[in-house]
């Protein structure tokens, strides 16, 4: 069968357009999965942040504060500064014995400054605790975290995933004991303070449980409000609640989280399709081989040229619901204020496969326009019917469970192989400077995008330029370089595609649900990586919305591994005490193992004894010699 590839617009740019495209996959997967869950949008419910800390912010020094301690949990606190730190922190217990500084940790920055120090009280007496700071004035970003160990936990969560210019943004928050179930009979005072990340300026906004502000029903617990962003970008919303739940606990707890507002960017003007009816000597025969979706799109003349990306769902219409036939997504360019035609195939062997014949017409349902770097949709057309003659589609032949390539990617442009042969890349992760022990490996090369904050997609060109040299290579990546490898295998033709070998990607510590420390990093920034900021692709919610545009196929492709900290009876184990306070065991100091986990791909199991980077309480998990010459062994290259 010959296929009929037609990119870009159909103007005098036609050809420019093709040749800036080409890179990009025609990503596409069977109806099936639009119904099983595996293609569902995320929900913001499943993305909420659990919180058993408080944030204190430190204005003035000296500085005195009370801390209501449960007892029978760990006391646990980091005092941070944005400038550095030279304090002297004591801990008064409710005798009024002093805990001194001297047994404080040291917090290190990235360039080795002491920016914080943290505190374990094992076991804590019940009562009431003093912290007193004395020192140095410098008080930039200075703020205290504390966990006292009691069982409740402040739950918060968007309500939407709407991000767009102009929209509402909502917010609900609770009190929880099992971090799902309300508290109906909490007495809370809850505020929300929204931080533009770029100017700085900050509102704040009570939440009501009154069912008239985004929350749900009158008194059922659960606090909402609402906010407008002004303009686009990336802010930071951290919620505070103070008072007493259902058993007269004191509750004090803090929460943040990241999220963007997206310009709308494009809208759709048009969309229709074609059956391409072709032979493998390019004549007809009657059949159709490929049923071309086109939708006409149309760019804000804001908006900066760069890629958007374009997902629909094909179904036919042969009962009320409609059958699901296939789903296809795909990168484009357009520049500002352009208008042009964006193309999606889709192999007419998927129509077979759903069961719809002849007698079926086509409907495109949710067609959308993704922002690659937030995943947000900016533009959405619920349904377009097809005025497509019927036809006699290629019948499907082969095993249902194992598609070929060619339906699912679309065909390789086959470009000229590089002249460098083939090779292992290793890959370090999110502000990171290098990792990988390089004689646990052979036949490799060694990325190098140092103490750089990206997104997932500009991380994934960055993988896809530095390999071009080379024919083909697999990916031995640590923390974000894994969902970076990923997304280059997905949307783009890479040296991936032409690896051989058992493994192509595997991945240790790669946080690919996200991990919480993103999302408080605004405000715990000393520990997440001191100077690159936050990263959305790296939240919760962030995280979410990139891997529903992530297939099974492409996921099936990733071998992954987590760790966490060696867990003895006798003591409080952890990574690093402060990531400790925002993220949930097991964990790696960085990535959560719960959150690790990525559904479709190969788990290579869990190790503790090793946490996440240099610094912490356990060796970096990337020294792991004997797991990292086993991944050499099986590396795909």
């Amino acid at each position: 069968m010959k296929r009929i590839v037609l990119l870009g617009v159909f103007a005098a740019s036609t050809t420019s357009l093709m040749a800036r495209d080409e890179a990009y996959k025609v990503i596409t997967g069977p109806g099936r999965e639009l119904v099983d869950g595996t293609r569902s949008e995320p929900v913001p419910t499943a993305n909420a942040q659990r919180s058993d800390y408080v944030r204190i912010a430190v204005e003035r020094l000296p500085f005195s504060r009370d801390i209501v301690v449960s007892g029978g949990a760990p006391l646990r606190l980091a005092a941070v500064s944005g400038e550095g730190i030279d304090w002297d922190v004591t801990l008064r217990d409710p005798q009024g014995r002093a805990r001194s500084s001297a047994e404080a940790k040291e917090m290190r920055g990235t360039e080795g400054q002491v920016v914080g120090r943290t505190y374990l009280i094992e076991s804590p007496a019940a009562g009431v605790w003093n912290l007193r700071i004395e020192g140095e004035a410098g008080l930039s970003g200075a703020s205290v975290f504390v966990s006292t160990g009691n069982k409740n936990l402040l739950v918060t969560h968007f309500t939407s995933y709407d991000f767009l210019l102009g929209r509402t943004v909502g917010l609900r928050a609770f009190a929880s004991v099992d971090g799902r179930t309300p508290d109906p009979h909490a007495v809370l005072d809850l505020r929300a303070t929204i931080r533009d990340q770029e100017s700085a300026t900050q509102t704040a906004v009570p939440l009501y449980d009154d069912g008239s502000h985004g929350d749900l029903d009158a008194g059922d617990g659960i606090y909402g409000c609402q906010f407008r962003p002004a303009r686009a970008g990336f802010f930071t919303v951290e919620t505070t609640a103070s008072g007493f739940t259902g058993d007269g606990t004191v509750f004090e707890r803090s929460a943040a989280q990241v999220f963007p507002i997206v310009k709308p960017l494009a809208t759709i003007v048009s969309a229709r399709a074609e059956n391409v009816d072709a032979n493998a000597d390019g004549a007809a025969d009657g059949t159709v081989d490929t049923v071309l979706l086109r939708a006409r799109v149309q760019a804000e003349s804001d908006f900066d040229a760069g890629s958007l990306e374009l997902r629909c769902d094909l179904y036919g219409l042969g009962s009320e619901i409609g059958v699901p036939v296939a789903w296809s997504q795909r990168m484009f360019d357009i520049g500002p204020g352009e208008t042009r035609d964006v193309e999606l195939e889709v192999d007419a062997r998927y129509v077979s496969l759903a069961g719809v014949t002849g007698g079926f017409d086509l409907e495109l349902r949710n067609l959308r326009i993704v922002d690659p770097a937030t995943h947000v949709i900016v533009a959405r057309r619920d349904r377009i019917a097809l005025d497509l003659p019927r036809a006699a589609y290629r019948a499907f032949e082969g095993d249902a469970a194992a598609l070929p390539p060619e339906m699912l990617m679309g065909e390789n442009p086959a470009a000229a192989k590089a002249a460098g042969g083939p090779v292992l890349m290793l890959v370090h992760g999110y502000c990171s400077g290098l990792v990988w022990p390089t004689s646990d490996f052979s036949n490799y090369i060694v990325f190098q995008d140092l103490k750089q904050n990206r997104t997932h997609d500009q991380f994934a060109r960055l993988i896809q330029s530095f390999g071009a040299n080379n024919s083909s290579f697999g990916v031995v990546a640590h923390s974000q370089g894994g969902c970076a490898s990923l997304h280059l295998y997905t949307y783009y033709w890479s040296g991936l595609d032409y690896a051989t070998g058992s493994r192509l990607i595997q991945s240790v510590g790669t946080p690919y649900q996200g991990t919480s420390l993103a999302g408080n990093l605004a405000l715990l920034g000393q520990i997440f990586g001191v100077g690159c900021g936050t990263n959305w692709d790296l939240t919760y919610d962030g995280a979410s919305l990139w891997l529903a545009g992530i297939p099974t196929w492409a996921r099936a492709k990733v071998n992954y591994s987590t760790t966490s900290f060696t867990d003895v009876w006798y003591r409080y184990d952890y990574c690093n005490i402060a990531s400790d306070l925002v993220l949930s065991d097991p964990e790696d100091g960085t990535t959560e193992k719960s959150k690790g986990q990525l559904s479709g791909a190969v788990n290579r199991g869990h190790k503790t004894g090793w946490c996440h980077t240099t610094g912490m309480r356990d060796p970096a998990q990337y020294q792991d010699h004997s797991r990292n010459a086993q991944m050499s062994s099986y590396a795909a290259r």
